[in-house]
């Protein structure tokens, strides 16, 4: 079945990185059951759904979205069409970001105390960087623009 999934991923031209995330949630589902999923009755499945939803010790969401989407992958690759997996919805936090004031920004940028530690703060605030992507400047690297309130 792997191989099958890998064939028509290549095929497909879908990514490495889905092939690996859908190839891990089933193999998880199999050794669960300790039988392949393409054998496993509509029951089995809502069965180990409801498990990994409900355990505490369970992988993320995106776990479980994936074992849905792989099951849906070999389902179609065998052309096991009377077998339908819904994807439950799953509800996402809408909250809109807290941004900081000026006056809070100001606060946080002067809390270190070495000059070194608030032109670090400054810079991955300032210009949204990630801390590896910080890690990576080199004094060779043009900043098109200083973020204003390095000079607060």
């Amino acid at each position: 079945m792997h191989e099958k999934l890998t064939k028509s991923f290549s095929i497909n031209g879908k990514s490495e990185s889905t092939l690996k995330n859908y190839s891990r949630c089933l193999a998880h589902l199999a050794l669960h059951y300790k039988k392949s999923p393409e054998h496993l009755d509509k029951e089995a499945i809502d069965d180990y759904l409801f498990h990994c939803k409900n355990q505490h010790n369970t992988p993320s969401d995106s776990f479980f979205k994936h074992t849905i989407y792989g099951l849906r992958a070999i389902y179609k690759l065998l052309g096991m069409d009377g077998q339908k997996v819904q994807l439950p919805e799953i509800k996402r936090q809408n909250d809109l970001p807290v941004v900081m004031s000026l006056e809070e920004v100001k606060k946080l940028i002067n809390a270190p105390k070495y000059l070194k530690h608030r032109l670090i703060i400054a810079t991955l605030y300032g210009c949204g960087l990630r801390s590896y992507e910080l890690c990576a400047l080199k004094l060779s690297n043009e900043l098109l623009e200083v973020p204003y309130f390095i000079h607060l």
